[in-house]
Order: C-alpha cells, then sequence, then structure tokens
C-alpha cells in the first residue's frame, strides 16, 4: 500500500472535531450527573460509620464500668459549619472519661480518660428523625435526645479544648443515664445522626436502653 493510501486510510478513520467535542460533552454530563449520587453515597456511608462507632464506645463505656465497679462518662459534642461554601465540614465529637475512686465524684482529679477524642466527620446530632420504617422504635422524651437543648448534664469535662456538657453516665450496674450527681434513669436515651450539610434525607438513631445500657442502631 502506498504512502498516499495509508493517509487516506488514517484520515478517513479519525474522529472529527464535531464527533470529538460531542463526545467531550457527553462525558462532562455525565460527571454532573454522578457528583451529587456520590455525595449521598459518601454521607449515607459517613452517617452509618457513626451510628456504629457511637454504639460501640457506649458499649466499651457500660463494659468498662462494669467489670471495674465505677462510673463512666460518655461525652457528646458538635462541632458545626465553619463555612457555607464548603459542605460536610461539620462533625461530631465524643469522648469517655471513668471515676478513679470508684464514685460519682466529678472532679477533674479523679477523671481519667478512657478513649482519645474521636471526631465523626460530615454528621451533626439530629432530634427530629421521623419515627418511622426502619426507624420505628420506642418513643424518647425531647430532654432525653441528645440532639435537644434540654439535654444537658449537671456538670462538664474538657478533652483538647472541647467542652462536653451532653454526657451519658454509666453506673457499675451498666445502666445509663444523663450524667448528674444523683441517679435518674430514663428507660430510653437517643442519639440521632443527621448530614452536617442542611436538612439530609439520611440518618440513623442509636437508642439507649437506661435500664440496661444497651445501645441499639436503627438506620433506613
Amino acid at each position: 500500500m502506498s504512502l498516499h493510501q495509508n493517509l487516506k486510510s488514517m484520515t478517513g478513520s479519525a474522529f472529527s472535531l464535531i464527533e470529538l467535542l460531542t463526545v467531550m460533552a457527553i462525558i462532562s454530563v455525565m460527571m454532573a450527573l454522578s457528583v451529587p449520587a456520590f455525595n449521598v453515597l459518601k454521607s449515607t456511608g459517613d452517617i452509618s460509620a457513626a451510628a456504629y462507632d457511637i454504639a460501640s464506645t457506649l458499649e466499651q463505656a457500660r463494659a468498662y464500668a462494669m467489670a471495674n465497679n465505677t462510673f463512666v462518662y460518655v461525652g457528646f459534642a458538635e462541632r458545626a459549619q465553619m463555612d457555607a461554601t464548603k459542605p460536610g465540614e461539620g462533625q461530631i465529637l465524643i469522648s469517655a472519661m471513668g471515676s478513679k475512686s470508684g464514685s460519682r465524684n466529678f472532679d477533674s482529679k479523679n477523671l481519667v480518660s478512657l478513649t482519645r477524642l474521636r471526631k465523626m466527620p460530615n454528621v451533626r446530632l439530629e432530634d427530629n428523625i421521623p419515627n418511622s420504617g426502619s426507624l420505628s422504635r420506642p418513643v424518647v422524651q425531647s430532654a432525653y435526645q441528645v440532639a435537644n437543648d434540654a439535654f444537658t448534664a449537671q456538670d462538664t469535662f474538657e478533652v483538647s479544648g472541647v467542652t462536653f456538657s451532653k454526657i451519658v453516665q454509666f453506673d457499675p450496674r451498666g445502666m445509663a443515664s444523663i450524667q448528674a450527681r444523683a441517679a435518674s434513669v430514663s428507660q430510653w436515651m437517643e442519639i440521632g445522626l443527621a448530614g452536617a450539610q442542611g436538612s439530609s434525607p439520611n440518618s440513623a438513631v442509636v437508642v439507649l436502653d437506661g435500664v440496661t445500657g444497651v445501645a441499639k442502631v436503627y438506620r433506613p
């Protein structure tokens, strides 16, 4: 085959500029459509991971309290989104402290850190999650929902500059309550979770049985 014939063959099989631009446009549209779906999947994964991590932390705190015949305190704090133009900057912070003396003494010298400061990104506390479908669960009073302003411990503790005022307290029998100097056990407590960016359709709930101290995750 001559050089002229080779060039003619190559020219005939190449993409035209219009065809190339059309393919690039289609790829751009597909990428634009896939980004929201990816963000939804990521948000769903973050919420699920946070829910099970919280349940695990609560179970470990309960086990420690019972094994060591002492009081354990699990604190929750929320760091809000700082820049509205950057989604997913909200996060939940958790830390657990134990009583050295085995008493309900909340003096800072009597508390020992049991876990590092846990950070759960792209998730916020939520107290208005529907109670239906796979999220059907025991009805919890607002005062016993961690996300609600009414859920406030009698005392506070600080870890790495973060002040914890929402504190779940486990006693030596494994019973759970809001931290206070006197026992006040509720049948149920609730930690509601949602996406950090505005109102998200993704959510999860960790329900804590006050009498047994057992945590259960509810997830769509």
